[in-house]
């Protein structure tokens, strides 16, 4: 044979010792038996030990709040070797996600008061992605009525057309403003036909689930 190639599948694991593979090159002398090189020792290949990049950040951290609480979501990075994310609020470790877990409700908190969740993730042999992603949120003030955005102390019609119209483009009174959170009734983070409606039910006495309790 003219060229001798290597092929194998015992590739090793991450975290794994180095493997020493011995390479016979060209048939210099036409016997069908690959050569060493000239100075008559083995070719070595040392393949050092394969190490794990770590994952990549979460992305898009959503925040719902309560008076006393938040819920945060998030999404995993796309990673195979992804194992944990580490949160932190306002600096201090709280917990480790696994995923595909993607969200956690913080509870206890003080009502209108920021809180800040910190993130850093985790892969499944340990290794930190040192890039911090970070979101900020506020829990509602104390008495502040989920759905009511014309602030009068309750949910009525009122309240559902200001959602529409903010779904529209259209102006609303500046005492309606800031819309999120108090506008969110289906905890999703953002406004949207389905709060509306949760008004409307709620307006008629239908069933009306309550995310944010």
């Amino acid at each position: 044979m003219d060229h001798g190639f290597y092929t194998g599948s015992d590739i090793p694991l991450p975290g794994s010792e180095n493997v020493r593979i011995n390479l016979w090159l060209d048939d210099i002398n036409g016997d069908n038996f690959g050569d060493p090189p000239s100075d008559s020792k083995e070719a070595e290949l040392i393949v050092k030990k394969f190490e794990y990049i770590a994952p990549a950040s979460v992305t898009d951290i959503q925040a719902s709040p309560g008076r006393t609480w938040i819920n945060w979501s998030w999404k995993n990075p796309q990673y195979i070797g992804f194992g944990h994310v580490m949160l932190y609020l306002n600096g201090t470790f709280i917990t480790n996600i696994f995923g595909p877990q993607n969200f956690y409700n913080t509870t206890g908190l003080s009502p209108d008061t920021s809180y800040e969740l910190g993130t850093r993730t985790v892969d499944t042999s340990g290794n930190i992605n040192q890039t911090w992603v970070n979101r900020t949120a506020k829990t509602l003030p104390s008495g502040e009525l989920r759905g009511d955005v014309n602030r009068n102390s309750r949910r009525d019609t009122g309240d559902a057309t200001l959602v529409l119209r903010n779904i529209v483009g259209l102006p609303i009174p500046s005492t309606s403003m800031p819309i999120m959170p108090i506008g969110d009734m289906n905890c999703n983070s953002r406004i949207d036909t389905g709060d509306a409606t949760l008004i409307l039910r709620d307006v008629v006495g239908l069933p009306t689930p309550k995310c944010w309790e």
